[in-house]
C-alpha cells in the first residue's frame, strides 16, 4: 500500500489548484518505479494525468472532490505504467491531501477473465446442442434451463423455472419424488444411459443424463446435462435388429459359417458349422480356428496351412474346393469346399475373418463317379479308350522299351447277345474283364476299347513276355463260364523295340495278329454256342425239343419225296430241327403260357424267326439254313411274317419247313387245344392250300406220304 502526503498549490484567489507531492513512503515509490528525488515536488497531475477512462481523464474531477473537502475513492488506469490503481484520498482543510494507492492490476485482469468466461459460458449455455438444467442442490428447484432443452421437451421457460425437477414428471424414471433427488445430492457424478423421456408432444426421446454437483460461492448447485441420443438409439436398435437378422440368417443357412478375430480365434459358429465340426459354439469360443476347422488334403493327407493367412495375403476372398477333407471333432471325414474372407477396415487393418464352408461329400462322390467314368469303362470297370490313349502317349518313351501291345477280342459276343440277351452278353464281358485283369501284372495297363475289344499295354516287355501274359490269361479263361458258355478270347500282340517305330504301326500289327487267330477260334466258338443255344432252348421247353425233331424228320421225308439233292435233304432236316432256335430270345413265360397269347405277347413271339436268322447266319456252316429259318412263317398268299413274302418269293426249304411245322402243331396236343387226327389235320391243310401253304407241297404230301401211310 503506497501512501503519499501532498501540499496544496494556491491560486491568486486563494483556492487550491493542484497538489505537490511532499512526502511518500517506499511502497508508493515502488508502485510507480520512481526514486524519492524524482517524485518529490512533482504535481499530482504529472503522475495521474493520463487515464484509460474518460470519466477520470481530467484531474479536475479529483480536485473538485478534494476542494470541496470530500474524500474520494476511484479506480485509475495509467497508460504510462500500464497498471490499474485504486486511489483513496483524504483532504485536510484544503491544505493537505493524503493519498493511499493500491495496485489492483491483477484483480482487474481476474475480473476481466471472469467476465469473459461468464460471457462465453452464457453463449455456450444458450447455443449448446445438449440440454442443460441448473438446480439448487438443497431444494431441487430449477435455477436455469437452456433453449435446447426447452425445445426438446416442449415446456416453456416459465414452466421450468422455480419448479422442483420432480414436479415436471418428464424425469419420472429417475426423479419421481424428492427421495430420488437425494441420490443426485449425495453423488458428485451420476450418469444414466438410454433414458427414455416422454415430451409434451407425446413423442418419446432417448437421452443420456449426467449430473455434476459443485459449489458456486457458498451455494451448492447441480448441473444436469441432457444429451438427445434418439437418433443414435434408433440406429442402435436398427443395427441390433439388422445384426439379429444377419445372425438368424447365418444360424439358419445350410452352409457352415465361422467368424474369427484378428488373432484367428473363434468368435462365432452357426448351427451348420456346429454339426459339421461337432463343436458346440460354447466350447469352440476363443479356440484357434485350426482346432475347430481341421482340414487335410484328400490325397496327401497333409494338414492345410494357415488358411486365414493365405486369405489376408491375397487381400481378397480365398477359395479352396479341390479335394479337401474336414476332420470333425470325433474323426468323421467329409469333403468340403470353403471360402475365407478377411474383414479389413478402411485403414487397411485386418480385424478378423469369416469362413464359409459346405458339405461337398455328395458332389464329391458324383465328381469321383464322373472322374471314374471319364477314364473307366462303365460296364467292366477297366480303363477306357481315352485313358488308354493318354497312357500310351505317356509310356511311349525309350525307358519303357521294349513296349508290347496285346489286343483281345471276345469270341461269340454278338451270338450270345442275340441268343440270350444283352444281360448275358454283359455278364460275359465282365467275366472276361475280371479274368484278364487277374492275368495281368501290376504295371500292365488293361483297357476296354469298346464292344468286344480289349487292349493291354505291357511296358518293358518283349515278345516272350507278352506271350507268357497271353497264355496265363488263356489258362484262366478255361476255368470260367457264363452259364453253360465257355469264355473264348482271341489275342494278338506286337512289340515296339526301337523308339523310331510308330505306335500306330505297332497297334496295327497287333490287330492283324489278332484277326488271324480269330478266323478259326471264333468259328469253333460259334459252333459250340449254337449247340449250347439249342440245348438251352430244349431245356427250357421239352415239348419244343420233340416238336423240332418231328418237324426235321417230316421236312426230310418231304424233301426225299420231292427228289431234292442229298445235301438239301440234310440241310432241311437240320433246318427243321433249328427252325425255332430264335425262341431262345423269347421270355419263357410266353413260351410256356397255357392260355392264348395276348396281342402284345403274340408280337413278341413273332420276333423268333429274325432272332433265329441272326444266330445262325453268324456261323458259316449254318448260313444256308438261316434264310429258311427266317422265312418259315411266311404264307403263300403273302400275309405271313416277318417280311410278308408271297409264292415263289419264299424259298422252297422255308415252304417245306413251314408246312411240316404247321402239320405237327395240328397233330400234337397243345395247352390250349387237343390234337387233330391226321385226316382232320390234312383237311385243315387242304383248306389252307394256296393261301397259307404251297399247293404243290400239299398235293405231294397227300399222294406220297399221307395216302401211303393210310394204305
Amino acid at each position: 500500500m503506497g501512501i503519499a502526503l501532498l501540499t496544496a498549490d494556491i491560486d491568486q484567489s486563494g483556492l487550491p489548484c493542484d497538489y505537490t507531492f511532499t512526502q511518500v513512503n517506499p511502497a508508493f515509490e515502488a508502485l510507480f518505479d520512481q526514486s524519492n528525488l524524482n517524485i518529490m515536488g512533482k504535481k499530482l497531475t504529472d503522475v495521474f494525468a493520463s487515464s484509460a477512462k474518460p470519466e477520470i481523464d481530467r484531474i479536475g474531477t479529483f480536485l473538485d472532490c478534494v476542494l470541496n473537502s470530500k474524500g474520494l475513492e476511484l479506480e485509475h488506469y495509467s497508460k504510462r505504467y500500464q497498471k490499474w490503481f485504486r486511489i483513496i484520498s483524504y483532504p485536510h482543510k484544503n491544505k493537505y491531501l493524503t493519498a493511499i494507492v493500491f495496485d489492483i492490476t491483477h484483480q482487474k485482469e481476474t475480473e476481466s477473465a471472469l467476465m469473459v468466461s461468464e460471457v462465453n459460458y452464457r453463449r455456450l449455455f444458450e447455443a449448446s446442442k445438449d440440454g442443460i438444467l441448473i438446480l439448487d442442490a438443497e431444494s431441487g428447484k430449477i435455477m436455469s434451463v437452456n433453449p435446447f432443452l426447452i425445445q426438446l421437451l416442449g415446456y416453456t421457460k416459465d414452466e421450468f423455472l422455480e419448479k422442483c425437477i420432480w414436479d415436471l414428471g418428464v424425469f419420472k424414471d429417475i426423479l419421481a419424488n424428492r427421495e430420488n433427488f437425494l441420490e443426485l445430492q449425495s453423488k458428485e457424478y451420476i450418469r444414466y444411459e438410454n433414458l427414455p423421456l416422454q415430451t409434451v408432444f407425446g413423442k418419446q426421446v432417448y437421452v443420456e443424463f449426467v449430473s455434476n454437483v459443485y459449489l458456486v460461492g457458498n451455494r451448492k448447485v447441480i448441473q444436469c446435462n441432457i444429451r438427445d441420443i434418439t437418433e443414435r438409439k434408433l440406429l442402435e436398435v436398427a443395427l441390433e435388429k439388422e445384426k439379429r437378422i444377419y445372425e438368424i440368417t447365418l444360424i439358419s443357412v445350410g452352409d457352415g459359417v465361422i467368424s474369427c478375430d484378428n488373432k484367428n480365434r473363434i468368435i462365432f459358429l452357426n448351427k451348420a458349422a456346429e454339426l459339421m465340426t461337432e463343436w458346440p459354439q460354447a466350447e469352440a469360443m476363443n479356440q484357434p480356428l485350426e482346432t475347430i476347422f481341421r482340414i487335410e488334403s484328400e490325397y496327401s493327407r497333409r494338414s492345410s496351412e494357415n488358411i486365414i493367412k493365405e486369405a489376408i495375403e491375397n487381400k481378397n476372398n480365398f477359395n479352396r474346393d479341390l479335394h479337401i477333407l474336414l476332420i470333425s471333432r470325433h474323426g468323421i471325414e467329409r469333403s468340403v469346399e470353403y471360402t475365407v474372407a478377411p474383414i479389413i477396415e478402411e485403414n487397411g487393418v485386418v480385424v478378423g475373418s469369416v469362413l464359409v464352408f459346405r458339405d461337398f461329400s455328395e458332389r464329391r462322390i458324383e465328381e469321383k463317379k464322373i472322374e471314374f467314368l471319364s477314364y473307366h469303362d462303365q460296364l467292366t470297370g477297366l480303363y477306357n479308350r481315352r485313358f488308354y490313349e493318354e497312357e500310351l502317349r505317356r509310356l511311349d518313351t525309350k525307358r519303357n522299351l521294349p513296349l508290347a501291345i496285346v489286343m483281345g477280342d471276345v469270341n461269340g459276343l454278338k451270338l450270345v447277345n442275340d441268343s440270350f440277351g444283352h444281360t448275358s452278353g454283359d455278364e460275359l464281358l465282365k467275366k472276361v474283364a475280371a479274368v484278364m485283369l487277374a492275368g495281368c501284372r501290376a504295371d500292365d495297363i488293361l483297357a476296354r476299347l469298346g464292344g468286344d475289344e480289349f487292349v493291354l499295354i505291357l511296358p518293358k516287355t518283349d515278345a516272350l513276355g507278352a506271350e507268357q501274359v497271353v497264355q496265363r490269361i488263356k489258362d484262366l479263361l478255361k476255368n470260367e463260364k457264363v452259364g453253360a458258355i465257355d469264355l473264348s478270347v482271341s489275342f494278338g500282340y506286337e512289340v515296339k523295340r526301337d523308339e523310331t517305330e510308330r505306335m500306330q504301326e505297332v497297334f496295327k500289327g497287333a490287330e492283324d495278329h489278332l484277326y488271324r487267330h480269330k478266323l478259326y477260334e471264333s468259328l469253333s466258338m460259334r459252333s459250340q454256342t449254337i449247340s449250347l443255344i439249342l440245348n438251352a432252348l430244349f431245356e427250357k421247353n421239352t415239348r419244343e425239343m420233340m416238336h423240332s425233331k418231328r418237324v426235321g424228320e417230316l421236312a426230310e421225308l418231304i424233301a426225299i419225296k420231292m427228289g431234292l439233292a442229298e445235301e438239301t435233304v440234310r440241310n432241311l432236316k437240320t433246318a427243321g430241327l433249328m427252325h425255332d432256335i430264335g425262341k431262345i430270345g423269347i421270355d419263357e413265360s410266353i413260351l410256356n403260357k397255357p392260355e392264348r397269347l395276348t396281342d402284345a405277347e403274340w408280337e413278341e413271339m413273332k420276333r423268333h424267326p429274325e432272332i433265329g436268322y441272326r444266330i445262325l447266319s453268324s456261323v458259316s456252316e449254318f448260313s444256308e439254313i438261316a434264310v429258311c429259318v427266317l422265312e418259315h412263317h411266311e404264307r403263300w398268299d403273302g400275309t405271313g411274317y416277318p417280311r410278308g413274302l408271297k409264292g415263289d418269293e419264299i424259298c422252297l426249304e422255308a415252304r417245306i419247313v413251314g408246312f411240316a411245322d404247321a402239320y405237327d402243331a395240328m397233330t400234337c396236343n397243345r395247352s390250349y387245344r387237343l390234337s387233330l387226327s391226321s385226316t382232320e389235320a390234312f383237311a385243315e391243310i387242304h383248306h389252307c392250300s394256296g393261301t397259307q401253304f404251297d399247293p404243290e407241297i400239299v398235293r405231294l404230301f397227300a399222294v406220297e406220304i399221307l395216302n401211303k401211310a393210310q394204305d
